[in-house]
């Protein structure tokens, strides 16, 4: 089980490396476009493997011109 901690780690490096093992050799899935947005992640470390959801949020919205 991820800790907070764990969580918040992983969210402010942009979600660039396992939360459970710290390896930047992860793979994301297909969106779901469903609300809320989530993705599916696996790390492809063996010695892990562990699997999750990337949960993705509306923070700005810009005009185009």
């Amino acid at each position: 089980m991820l800790s907070d901690e764990k969580k918040q780690k992983y969210v402010a490096e942009g979600g660039v490396r396992c939360p459970f093992c710290g390896s930047d050799q992860i793979e994301a899935g297909m969106f779901n476009h469903d609300i809320p947005l989530i993705q599916e992640v696996s790390c492809l470390e063996p010695i892990c493997g562990k699997r999750w959801f990337d949960e993705f949020k509306i923070v700005d919205v810009m005009e185009i011109d």
